[in-house]
Formats: structure tokens, sequence, C-alpha cells
């Protein structure tokens, strides 16, 4: 009896995890809210009940030379154990994501990259990147490999780089270069010539005039990108650089994982710069810091309180924050953090007219996720002080557009959602919502709040549909699609384009000197 009473309890265990857990992940969709250290807090009695059931019956086994359970009860059991480990980890893993079989194409490259970003000054520096592998380095530690580049493709001057044997990621910071000019240059590990362009100096407004590419939650390594990347080249062709709002991949400590998403974005990432924000997927743990501060050697203000850092492009400033401060805590961004956003903001040059912010999670959004009062009550009042145009953004993967024409009058500022980077849709959100933690119904893949408010909740809660979601979402779809943004002077044009060549959704607006 005593056997079975084990068995019993320890099966029970695991129907009450696996229950635990399934509670914890949708518990925004089931209107049930429990922790994560109640979901997996039955794990631990079940492995201690299991293992000091196991104990006993070997010690009984050893004195008797006999079992106190028959054989196909502890067969059954042990076959249960497997099948909840297996369960667990699938789960862990793949967070309920199918994943695609495109990592298998580039986890056994033995390099990836190069890839490149602006250094502190885009008229006049470069940083240029790519990966090795084991072997390499092992092989060729003591080696000291040529890094070639130059103005003409046909004088290209060496800049040694000695083989770093603990880093996967090789890194060149080039500085006092021409502005406006465009470059050559050829990594050690690979043939090809590749070529980049540094950014002109400020002139006049009249005459600033580019476009980027902004993209986000691409979670390169369960999606195949290849559909986004022939869109961007063919409707964005002329743009300057790519910028994200995070989740390039979807687990950062695993190096195949970026592997796979430079090795998906290699037609772009070589010749385009390309910046990004913290997502929680590709920065958000402690153990995720050293990989994402080696794979994207920017110039951070203060790497070990936060990868957040900015740069200025022509009449533009960019500003990239981490919500999850280097690791170190989750979402809401350190007190430093805010003070050197708003002192950069504060002590911009004067010929700036547009100011650009991104942030991984969204202030508004009526997707998955709902809004952020927390990340709301923070940053709106410095968006409003210093006329910020536009805040980009992602986490729920939608595309969904709001303009706050109550703000940074008469322009206002646009709040774009752009999580349709690559990454599985959050197709939660369709279907009948009637759950009160998810207030949002999504007919079929398109979503306007004006049309059909759904009032229930308040702007305290994430769920909300006050006035701010009411009157100033204009648009939202379940839909992969990326952005094109054109600087014509003191206009700014965001584009929405999805896979198909479908503008989904077009805005200008006119950006402003703060004297």
């Amino acid at each position: 009896m005593i056997g079975w009473a084990i068995y019993f309890l320890s099966a029970s265990m695991i129907l009450v995890t696996m229950l635990f857990y399934y509670l914890y992940r949708y518990r925004n969709y089931i209107g049930i809210s429990i922790s994560k250290k109640m979901a997996f807090g039955a794990l631990f009695p079940f492995v201690f009940l299991h293992s000091l059931w196991y104990l006993i019956e070997s010690i009984y086994i050893l004195l008797n030379s006999t079992s106190l359970a028959p054989i196909w009860l502890v067969t059954l059991s042990s076959s249960i154990v497997l099948g909840f480990v297996f369960a667990l980890k699938v789960v862990l893993n793949s967070t309920y994501r199918i994943k695609s079989n495109i990592s298998e194409k580039y986890r056994n490259n033995p390099f990836f990259g190069p890839y490149i970003a602006y250094g502190n000054d885009p008229s006049n520096s470069m940083i240029i990147s790519w990966g090795i592998s084991n072997y390499f380095r092992e092989k060729h530690s003591s080696d000291i490999q040529e890094f070639l580049y130059g103005s003409s493709i046909e004088h290209l001057k060496g800049a040694s780089s000695k083989i770093q044997t603990k880093k996967v990621v090789q890194t060149i910071k080039l500085q006092n270069l021409q502005e406006n000019t465009r470059y050559y240059y050829k990594i050690p590990t690979k043939s090809e010539i590749f070529n980049f362009k540094t950014a002109p100096k400020y002139a006049s407004a009249a005459t600033a005039s580019f476009d980027f590419i902004a993209i986000s939650d691409s979670h390169a390594n369960e999606a195949d990108l290849q559909p986004l990347i022939e869109v961007i080249q063919k409707f964005a062709p002329n743009s300057k650089f790519i910028l994200s709002s995070g989740d390039n991949i979807s687990i950062a400590n695993k190096v195949n994982n970026w592997r796979t998403f430079f090795g998906q974005m290699h037609s772009l990432f070589p010749n385009l710069p390309f910046h990004t924000c913290t997502g929680n997927h590709d920065a958000e743990l402690r153990k995720y810091a050293p990989i994402w501060k080696e794979m994207l050697p920017y110039f951070y203000d203060n790497p070990e309180e936060g990868f957040y850092y900015s740069f200025n492009y022509l009449n533009c400033a960019f500003f990239f924050l981490d919500l999850y401060n280097a690791g170190k805590k989750h979402r809401i961004p350190k007190k430093e953090q805010i003070e050197w956003l708003e002192s950069h903001l504060e002590n911009l040059p004067s010929h700036i007219q547009h100011r650009i912010l991104l942030l991984h999670n969204s202030i508004y959004s009526t997707g998955e996720f709902g809004c952020d009062p927390d990340l709301e009550e923070i940053f709106l009042p410095i968006i409003e002080k210093n006329h910020i145009q536009l805040v980009l953004s992602g986490h729920t993967h939608v595309f969904e557009a709001f303009h706050r024409t109550d703000i940074n009058s008469p322009e206002g500022t646009l709040f774009i959602v752009n999580g349709g980077g690559g990454g599985k849709l959050d197709e939660l959100v369709l279907g009948n919502r009637n759950y009160p933690s998810t207030p949002y119904k999504w007919d079929n893949r398109i979503h306007i709040a004006k049309k059909d408010p759904y009032l229930r909740g308040n702007i305290k809660n994430r769920f909300r549909n006050d006035k701010i979601v009411l009157n100033f979402q204009e648009i939202g779809k379940l839909t992969h699609e990326f952005l094109k943004i054109s600087i014509r002077g003191n206009e700014l044009k965001v584009q929405a384009i999805e896979c198909d060549g479908n503008i989904l959704y077009e805005k200008k607006v006119l950006g402003s000197i703060i004297n």
C-alpha cells in the first residue's frame, strides 16, 4: 500500500505541475493569475517523493532481494517520469511555439556575418563584426588575421586583428573615416569584398533626405525571414540602415540562434548598419547579457547597468532603451537610464528635428499583452516635454498604430507596434474573447478600437479601452510587415508594408526644433 500511495502522489504531482504551468502561461486568457513560483512549486514535491521512493525500494531490495511494488508499476512510473521531463523540456524550450527547421540550415556554418553598425558618430566611425567557429579559434589562435578596408576597392589597407580565443565574435571598430564616403572591406574568414557608406554631415533641413527600415520580433531561429527580406529589398532598396525593437532571436545564450539570425540576414547586414534595442527573449536574463554584449558591441553608455545608447543621423536622433537593465531588472528601466535619456534629449544639437525612441514593450497595444501603464507613467512626460515624434516598439506580435494628437501639438506623437517582423503572430487575440482579463476582440485579423469598442477595464489595467485607446488607435492587424521610414527635411513619413507589398498604413508628421 505504501508503494501505491507514493506512486499515486507522484502521478498527482505530475498533473498538478502541468496544470499549474498552463495556468501560469495562459493566465491572461483564462482570468486566473498564479505566480511562476506556484506554477513550478509542485515539481519539487514530485521529485522528492519519487526519489525517496526509489531510495526506499533500493534499500528494501538490497536487504530482502525483492521489490515493494510490482515490476510493471516501476516501469510505468519510470515512463511517466520520462514523459513528464520530456514534456517540460518541450514547454520550456519552445514556449509553445512550433519550431521550424530554419535553424538547421545555419547551425553548422563555421562562420557568420559580417554585420555592421555605426560607431559613436555615424559620419566617421563604423563597427564591423563577424563570428568564428570554435575550431577556427583553436587552430588559429596564435595567428594574426588581417582585416582589409579602404575607400578604393583596388587599394585596401590592412588593420591587424588578433583572433580572440575566448570570443565567438570578432570586432573591428574603425574611427576617423571620411564622411559620406563608401568604404570597401574584407574580413579574414571570407573571400568576398563588402562595402558600407558613412553618414553625411548635417548641412540644412532642406537637404536631409534618406530612408531607413524598422523591424521587430524576428525570432529568426524559429521563423523563415526570406519573404520579409525580399519585400524589404524590393520596396526599400535605398535605405541607409535597419533598426529593430528587439527579440531578434528567441533564446539569447544559444550561439546557434544568433548564427541563424545573422545567416538569414546575410544579404542585408554586411552593407547596412543594424541597430537594435533589447527584447525580453534576447536580453532579459542575466545569462543573456554577456552574449548580447559580445554579439552587438555598440557604443553603450553604461553597459554594466543597461544596454542603452543613441546616435544622430543628419537631423534625426535615435534612442535605444534597455528595459531589462543588462539582465538585472525586468521591464522597468533604472533611474540612471531615465536620467541618461533626459540629459541626452535636453542637450541635442540645435539642428535635430526628429526624435525617435525605440523600446521593446509597447506603451499602447490592444494585442496579447495589452498596454503598459507603468511605462506610460515613466515615458509619457519625457515624450511630451521633448517632442519625441515617433515611438517604435514590439513584444506583441501584431502591427498597430496609435497617433496621439493630444500631445506635441499640432503634429502629435506616433506610437507604432511593429511586432510582425517574422516571428509567429499572436493569433490568440482572435476568436471570442469572453475572459475578463482580455477584453480586446479582434474580428478576423483586424482590430480598430473606435469601430467596435469593448468597454471594460480601466487606465491602470493593461487591458483597457479608455479614451486613449478608443480615440488614438488607428489600426491593428495580425500580419508580417516592416516599416519604411522616410525623412524629407522636417517631414517624417511612416509606411507599414506587408510581405505581399501592400501598404497597410501610411502617416506623415512634421518635426520641430526645440529652442
